[in-house]
């Protein structure tokens, strides 16, 4: 019965320690991947308050013009018969 028990206490501290294991190493790429992303829109947000700050293009302010005139006054919306209002 005492070969049983070193038997089954071997066992176990071998799947203790693999577990251990695993567990360390998730924890370290769950760390890794957030400080990526964290990185990442660190970055995208650097990007997109440089890009932001640049005056707006002339075709840019034609569209937005464009679309206004739409918005705001009546007319044919189609070629069939269709108004807007």
């Amino acid at each position: 019965m005492s070969a049983v028990k070193k038997l089954s206490s071997k066992t176990h501290n071998g799947s203790r320690k693999r577990l251990t294991v695993i567990v360390i190493v998730s924890v370290l790429a769950l760390l890794i991947i957030l400080i990526g992303v964290r990185e990442y829109f660190k970055y995208d947000a650097e990007k997109r308050s440089e890009t932001a700050s640049e005056a707006p293009s002339e075709k840019l302010i034609a569209l937005r013009n464009h679309e206004q005139e739409i918005l705001t006054t009546y007319g044919l919306s189609d070629e069939n018969g269709y108004y807007r209002i």
